[in-house]
């Protein structure tokens, strides 16, 4: 009589958990998606970037080798998924018009789903290089963490380029356990679409050359250089970016265009917005990982970081390649968006989840008390804890109610027609949808001339931003002012913006505030002007000033 294999019931738990933590991923993802697509009042959505992408996936259309994006500033492998994403949605039925409703949800769609890829990847990264444990804890670090989750509602590179950066470490991770030629092509592949999702992300092929000269075998240094496996990986590196971004190849002039204006952009800045907030560094660790993680997070990421460069293990290096480089070229640029540190996200998320799961066993190994112990158990279950709350905090402002879209009702409702309403700056995403196509038409110049199709009297000065004369001359009923538009310049202390707000303190009263606060069941963790740029997308506050 043959025996039967009895099942492997830690294997069954270990499945059972990961498909858990993909689903509290993917509920903190989806829910909210819809928020500020177009409607009746605003034909684009409420983020500016989104439209970008959008018009791109409607040019792109890969099956008919249709693969010019139209630009460059971003390589195209987010678009061509998205474009592959929408004419599956539309031979299925899903609405693909002018609206562009269906295109922005469909597109969303696609960027939570490679957000929530990202958590049965980084456990498997996890178990190879550190232990199950310690997989199964940066899974559910990475499915919770805040700046992950708020990107993942966005029609944007930045998440699915975490997901593609979190596959190139897992495939550095089996280069050193199984240096098949296979695993070393598919490891660099992975790496090219990364970067051809992000430039930036070019950096993740250092982990994967890496874990080649970081092998345990006996084989010398001159001989490794000239080994097959990592001209494969080279090979698989420019093979990845070309099937993300083929316009490199076929289209050269525009691809290097697009590029080069990026590197400009870099250096040059960004108008205010990153002006006076200290080293590059400070600002990245300070903004993008404090808000993005909560202090909590960033304070076990960073002890988790030193932890990784004392120990100096292969698997520590392997991690540290990437992140140590990454973070540098973010701190350098003039240009710090929080989202930009999204693909540091996986490897923090490993290097908290080894110290987590490691400490705990160093102290069960030596004898420790156990009340010792169950409080570092304690400690990061409160750490995971707060940033979960901290995360649903964030979901909460995509399914209240937009700031933007709430001061527009009040308008429409409470404001006769033909009333004059002054704006600082040409308005924008940022400002009240007082006419449909002011906060997202590409440009300021279409933005200024699609004023005139609101029922209000609305005025700006395109040429003079905070223009006092205006408010003098025309005395309008109403000013609005959003704090997208004061925030930088106020850290500053513009003289125009002062001498503009003290006049409005003076003939104007504040007369309502259109804001949303970081809540969750009754905990407060601030109000949501108090985020970095682009972490309060879906939240600015908009102050409605009207004269004495």
């Amino acid at each position: 009589m043959v025996s039967k294999k009895k099942p492997d019931t830690g294997r069954l738990w270990v499945a059972v958990v990961i498909i858990l933590l993909t689903a509290i991923a993917a509920v903190l993802r989806f829910w909210g998606l819809r928020w500020g697509l177009p409607d009746e009042l605003h034909k684009y959505t409420y983020h500016p970037d989104e439209i970008f992408q959008i018009i791109a996936m409607l040019r792109l259309n890969p099956f008919a080798f249709e693969l010019d994006p139209g630009f460059y500033n971003y390589p195209s492998g987010y678009m061509n998924l998205g474009a592959i994403a929408l004419r599956v949605a539309d031979a299925y039925g899903v609405e693909i018009n002018e609206s562009l409703t269906g295109v922005y949800l469909v597109a969303r769609a696609l960027t939570a789903a490679l957000g929530i890829t990202v958590v049965p990847v980084v456990y498997l990264a996890g178990a190879k290089l550190y232990g199950k444990a310690a997989g199964i804890i940066a899974a559910l670090v990475i499915a919770i963490m805040p700046l992950h989750i708020v990107h993942s509602h966005f029609a944007t590179v930045d998440v699915p380029t975490a997901t593609w950066v979190a596959l190139a470490l897992l495939g550095a991770a089996a280069i050193v356990d199984r240096p098949r030629i296979g695993v070393y092509i598919l490891a660099a592949g992975a790496a090219g679409v990364a970067a051809g999702t992000k430039y930036t992300a070019l950096l993740v092929l250092i982990p994967v050359l890496a874990a080649h000269f970081l092998r345990e075998d006996k084989i010398k240094f001159a001989k490794r250089l000239v080994d097959i496996k990592l001209w494969a990986a080279v090979v698989g590196f420019i093979t990845g970016f070309l099937i993300a971004t083929p316009g490199w190849l076929f289209m050269p002039e525009k691809f290097f265009a697009g590029l080069l204006y990026e590197l400009r952009h870099s250096q040059t800045g960004h108008g205010m917005v990153f002006v006076g907030r200290g080293p590059g560094w400070f600002d990245v660790l300070a903004n993008s990982l404090g808000y993005g993680l909560g202090i909590a997070l960033l304070v076990f990421g960073l002890l988790a970081v030193a932890m990784a460069i004392s120990r100096r293990k292969r698997s520590d290096w392997i991690l540290l390649s990437f992140l140590v480089p990454y973070f540098l070229l973010i701190s350098f640029s003039e240009v710090r968006f929080a989202r930009y540190a999204i693909p540091l996200l996986p490897p923090i998320a490993l290097l908290v989840g080894r110290m987590m799961a490691e400490v705990y066993s160093v102290m069960k190994e030596s004898g420790a008390n156990s009340v010792i112990r169950w409080a570092w158990v304690a400690t990061c279950v409160l750490i995971i804890g707060y940033t979960g709350a901290y995360a649903a905090a964030f979901d909460g402002l995509f399914s209240s109610k937009d700031p933007r879209t709430a001061g527009a009702e009040w308008f429409f409702e409470s404001v006769e027609s033909d009333t004059a309403v002054a704006f600082p700056t040409v308005p924008w995403f940022y400002s009240l949808p007082l006419a449909p196509e002011i906060n997202g038409a590409v440009g300021a110049e279409n933005r200024y001339e699609s004023m005139s199709d609101s029922r209000y009297r609305l005025l700006t000065n395109p040429e003079k931003p905070w223009d006092l004369t205006l408010l003098e001359e025309e005395m309008p009923e109403y000013a609005v002012v959003s704090d997208f538009e004061s925030e930088d310049l106020l850290r500053l202390r513009d003289p125009s913006v002062l001498k503009y707000l003290d006049y409005l303190g003076k003939h104007y009263s504040e007369y309502k505030t259109f804001r949303n606060d970081l809540t969750v069941l009754g905990i407060s963790f601030g109000k949501a002007e108090q985020l970095p740029h682009d972490l309060k997308y879906m939240s600015p506050t908009i102050h409605v000033y009207r004269r004495k």
